[in-house]
């Protein structure tokens, strides 16, 4: 990658349901980032060993290393990537969620619109008012 911006909007969407993590990337394509997709947290870190990503998107229940786990080692090995959490449980736990990686919990059922608000604040210039200048929120 030649362009300093393009990397800046790579973001990287995990979730073991094929269509959920397709739809996501198609729409953030749309919407001008560059992403890519994980069926597994094991994937997603052999991604991120070859790609730096600005975000990661990802779910908490799938099979193999789960959410949680995945977002505690992007936190040892890529602590400027800001994480979002994909969820239908209700609660999300103090240890995560003291992680500086994670910058926002959604709850399921997601609307396109509501993740664009999302990635689209992330991503704006540093000092400004935003999801990436401030503690995890909760999108419900």
């Amino acid at each position: 990658m030649t362009n300093p911006d393009a990397a800046q909007r790579k973001i990287l969407f995990v979730d073991d349901d094929p269509l959920v993590r397709t739809s996501f990337a198609r729409c953030a394509r749309a919407w001008g980032y560059l992403p890519d997709v994980a069926a597994s947290g094991e994937e997603a870190l052999a991604l991120m060993n070859a790609w730096t990503y600005s975000v990661v998107v990802t779910d908490i229940h799938m099979a193999g290393m789960g959410g949680w786990v995945l977002l505690e080692r992007i936190s040892h090995l890529a602590p400027e990537t800001l994480c979002l959490v994909i969820t239908g449980d209700v609660s999300v736990p103090s240890r995560v969620r003291s992680l500086p990686v994670l910058k926002g919990v959604l709850h399921k059922p997601i609307h396109p619109e509501s993740l664009r608000v999302v990635l689209d604040g992330l991503f704006e210039p540093p000092g400004e008012p935003g999801p990436a200048s401030s503690g995890p929120f909760e999108l419900k």
